[in-house]
């Protein structure tokens, strides 16, 4: 166990790692891709994700009024 006060084991942490950065690499393409964006506006998100990886993650995909959803 890597975790004994909560009960996780090493696949759990895998899993949830592996998650977090999918989802990070996933809206890192969609900040640097997205036409709508201008250039402050494409830094700004940039350095959220990246300083803030998860909360900065969330936020672009939920607040994000120029996020092109296919």
């Amino acid at each position: 166990m890597i975790v004994n006060f909560l009960n996780i084991g090493s696949v759990e942490v895998f899993v949830f790692v592996s998650l977090i950065m999918a989802i990070g690499i996933y809206t890192l393409y969609q900040c640097m891709t997205n036409p709508r964006l201008s250039s402050k506006e494409r830094l700004l998100w940039l350095c959220a994700i990246l300083v803030i990886p998860l909360l900065g993650c969330v936020c672009y995909l939920l607040f994000n009024k120029n996020y092109v959803r296919r």
